[in-house]
């Protein structure tokens, strides 16, 4: 099920990874009833034996209620994941 966090939340996904091959590393946005309301490619990179970290942030939509991640490998490539982290980017006040 989707992790619970909130719309308008700024969140930062990070993905490491290595293998032989391509990856994508989207980012499933679902409402209340757990419905997709959105899908966005975060990266995308050629995989190889040296580990890749692959860090980007996003602002979910007003109506979100729950985010999953996802990576896609096409059928040739080979990835193995080391670490998957989703944080929630609080706003500081100065």
């Amino acid at each position: 099920s989707p992790v619970p966090i909130g719309g308008g939340a700024e969140v930062r996904v990070e993905v490491a990874a290595q293998g032989a091959g391509f990856a994508r590393l989207h980012v499933l946005e679902f409402d209340a009833e757990q419905r997709v309301l959105a899908v966005t490619r975060l990266a995308e990179a050629v995989m190889t034996e040296t580990p890749t970290l692959l860090s980007r942030r996003l602002v979910t939509r007003p109506a979100t209620r729950g985010l999953r991640v996802a990576i896609e490998v096409p059928a040739t490539s080979e990835v193995k994941l080391g670490l998957l982290k989703l944080h929630r980017i609080e706003a500081s006040v100065n």
